[in-house]
């Protein structure tokens, strides 16, 4: 049987490479790009151009909530580092 050992994080012993943010970024890209391709395509058959507006549309959905969530994060982090 394969048992898996769980080691505690120890401040911050767990980071992400640069190489695994953009195999991560990949794979969201290409499941938001399948996933707008067959809503595309059962609105309108075979129009690259509606493809493309709809996963423009998509994309700035996903990513201006982050962004937004992204800065009152920032915002917050530097405002308890100011009170120490």
């Amino acid at each position: 049987m394969l048992y898996l050992e769980f080691q505690p994080l120890i401040s911050g012993g767990l980071k992400m490479k640069l190489l695994d943010w953009l195999i991560a970024l990949v794979l969201i890209l290409m499941g938001v790009g399948c996933l707008t391709m067959s809503a595309s395509w059962m609105m309108e058959q075979g129009s690259l151009l509606h493809y493309l507006n709809n996963f423009f549309s998509v994309c700035m959905w996903i990513g201006i909530p982050l962004i937004i969530t992204a800065i009152v994060y920032l915002i917050i982090k530097s405002k308890k580092g100011e009170r120490k």
